[in-house]
């Protein structure tokens, strides 16, 4: 189950940034897999990152409507996750995935 706690105001577009807290800890693939089924009529993108990575470096995937638009590889799928951060409103809604070391 995917819980928000909204961390800003909105925004004039109606967006909002948001921690994400889940029920159990979940790897990369799990929790995608959370995303496309539970939340089908979001579009957006999934960016991922190890601690001590560049923003510019983070890994971003798409996905639109209960599918994920670019393949992403099995050994990234396996990583456990540390936090998730959110942004996003109406049916927008992108996921800052941080990764175990």
């Amino acid at each position: 189950m995917i819980r928000f706690i909204q961390t800003s105001e909105e925004s004039g577009d109606c967006s909002a940034y948001y921690d994400v807290k889940l029920d159990r800890p979940h790897t990369v693939g799990e929790f995608i897999n959370l995303v496309l089924i539970e939340r089908k009529g979001e579009w957006g993108k999934f960016e991922i990152y190890s601690q001590n990575v560049s923003w510019l470096d983070y890994e971003k995937y798409e996905y639109r409507y209960g599918v994920l638009n670019d393949a992403i590889p099995k050994n990234l799928l396996e990583k456990k996750i540390i936090s998730i951060k959110a942004n996003g409103g109406w049916t927008n809604m992108d996921y800052l995935l941080k990764l175990e070391q």
